[in-house]
């Protein structure tokens, strides 16, 4: 299993291991590095790995009984909470 680093992009929260599962998950689906899914790389299969994991994190992740928030899983993975909300909607 790859190492992700337990916080990302100056975000003061630490990923959940739970978090780093899915991504490593993701990449080994669309064959890319756990990585890349992180990286700012827009290549397609990148950025489809990247969306399934979010979406999966939205769907998988809860907090308090409730699904993670947009803009907590956009610290996570690197993004602004406007790309998860896009990556859930277009996975509808």
């Amino acid at each position: 299993m790859t190492t992700i680093p337990k916080r990302l992009f100056g975000c003061n929260r630490a990923m959940p291991p739970s978090v780093a599962d899915i991504i490593d998950v993701a990449s080994r689906r669309f064959n890319v590095l756990p990585e890349q899914i992180l990286s700012r790389q827009t290549a397609p299969e990148v950025t489809a790995a990247r969306y399934h994991a979010i979406r999966l994190t939205r769907s998988r992740i809860k907090i308090r009984g409730e699904p993670a928030s947009h803009a907590l899983i956009g610290k996570w993975f690197g993004r602004h909470r406007t790309l998860v909300l896009y990556a859930c909607r277009i996975a509808e």
